[in-house]
């Protein structure tokens, strides 16, 4: 029965040797599953830098627009104002018609180039608003995207949290199954100094056995030998009787026998 206890705590020894090998293959699947989350953080974080600087880029083109803006509107503010100096002019010099004319024609043509450049500048206007609205809309989708990320490094960090607590779990159920594994090796340990102390008793219990067989070999010797003694005895005394009987019968006197140690006849 102790070799099937024996038997049977060496099978338990060897399923939880297994049951420590999967837990340590779970811890390093979770170490694994630990370091690719702190890898797509680093990733979220390059992304999220990378958004930021192209928010930066953005901000600085806008500012830029609104420069060429602001230019665009001084200059079309000086030829508002050279135009009316130049109406000024011609309203000056229509006495001198000649060279007014001369002169008008040139305005006329200058103010034809203003009016170009004007409308020039009204296109380019129009276009910056455009790249400005487009601008807005590339902000408005980076705040969008930002807001996304920043859900997606929430939910990284709660997973990375969830990771931390099953990592904690994976370590208090490898300390529990390493203080099992202590107690069965105690348990199997004081098996074995039973099985021991049985195997000492069991040659304790032999040898005693063999004193008992001895004891009883010698006893049947001294049986054997009391029986010789006593049939000897038996024999004497009916030797002793019947020379009784004769010395009763031929009136003689009786002999007494020497007697040996132990009291009987010689």
């Amino acid at each position: 029965m102790l070799q099937d206890v024996y038997t049977l705590m060496q099978d338990v020894y060897t399923m939880l040797q297994d049951v420590y090998t999967l837990m340590q293959d779970v811890y390093t699947l979770v170490q694994d599953v630990y370091t690719l989350m702190q890898d797509v953080y680093t990733l979220v974080q390059d992304v999220y830098t990378l958004v930021q600087d192209m928010y930066t880029l953005v901000q600085d083109v806008y500012i830029l627009v609104q420069d060429m803006y602001t230019l665009v509107q001084d200059v079309y503010t000086m030829l508002q104002d050279v135009y009316t100096m130049l109406q000024d002019v011609y309203t000056m010099l229509q006495d001198v018609s000649t060279l007014v004319q001369d002169v008008y024609t040139l305005v006329q043509d200058v103010y034809t180039l203003v009016q170009d450049v004007c409308t020039m500048l009204q296109d380019v206007y129009t276009l910056v608003q455009d790249v400005y609205t487009l601008v807005q809309d590339v902000y408005t989708m980076l705040q969008d995207v930002y807001t996304m990320l920043q859900d997606v490094y929430t939910l990284l960090q709660d997973v990375y949290t969830l990771v931390q607590d099953v990592y904690t779990l994976v370590q208090d159920v490898y300390a529990l199954v390493q203080d099992v594994y202590a107690l069965v090796q105690d348990v199997y340990t004081l098996v074995q100094d039973v099985y021991t102390l049985v195997q000492d008793a069991y040659t304790l219990v032999q040898d005693v056995y063999t004193l008992v067989q001895d004891v009883y070999a010698l006893v049947q010797d001294v049986y054997a030998l009391v029986q010789d003694i006593l049939i000897s005895a038996d024999d004497e005394m009916d030797e002793s009787e019947g020379d009784e009987d004769l010395r009763r019968l031929m009136n003689l006197k009786p002999v007494k026998k020497k007697l040996r140690f132990g009291g009987l006849p010689v």
